[in-house]
């Protein structure tokens, strides 16, 4: 048997343990890029992109007054109206990969931890926590349907 050969059944019955398949693992390679482009979207400003990843009804939980919203739109309002109340710039976020994906049907959810930058008031701040954003697929491809965070100060 050639090493390539043992290799590539090493892979498969690996695989086959783990529950992983080639596909599955693609897939949850290419919801980690839209996951990401979509973070990298909102840290340059590119709102057009942004919003166009976003399903139309969403669900998302993050820590400033309303506290929830049902649009991607209705949340970077308010994150605005918020950054002028505390004195803030546009922050950063900046996640790695993902610690957990689930993708059962046309539904996945991504697990991070995230840091977000800022400066508030003149001081820069930085949070740490988790950030967990949920997909669907759709005709269209895989759209952002919610994003919940968890928060604490450095």
């Amino acid at each position: 048997m050639t090493l390539i050969r043992t290799c590539k059944l090493a892979v498969m019955a690996g695989a086959m343990f783990c529950n992983i398949s080639p596909s599955w693992a693609s897939e949850a390679s290419d919801l980690d890029a839209i996951v990401h482009r979509w973070a990298a979207d909102m840290n340059a400003g590119n709102m057009n992109a942004f919003y166009k990843a976003c399903a139309p009804r969403v669900a998302i939980v993050d820590g400033f007054p309303p506290y929830a919203w049902h649009t991607c739109q209705g949340w970077m309002r308010d994150y605005e109206a918020n950054n002028l109340r505390i004195k803030a710039a546009r922050g950063t976020l900046l996640i790695g990969n993902p610690l957990w994906t689930d993708v059962q049907g046309d539904r996945a959810v991504l697990n991070y931890s995230a840091t977000f930058t800022d400066i508030q008031d003149g001081k820069p701040i930085s949070y740490k926590g988790m950030w967990a954003v949920s997909l669907i697929r759709t005709k269209k491809g895989w759209l952002i349907t919610g994003s919940g965070s968890a928060w604490g100060a450095d």
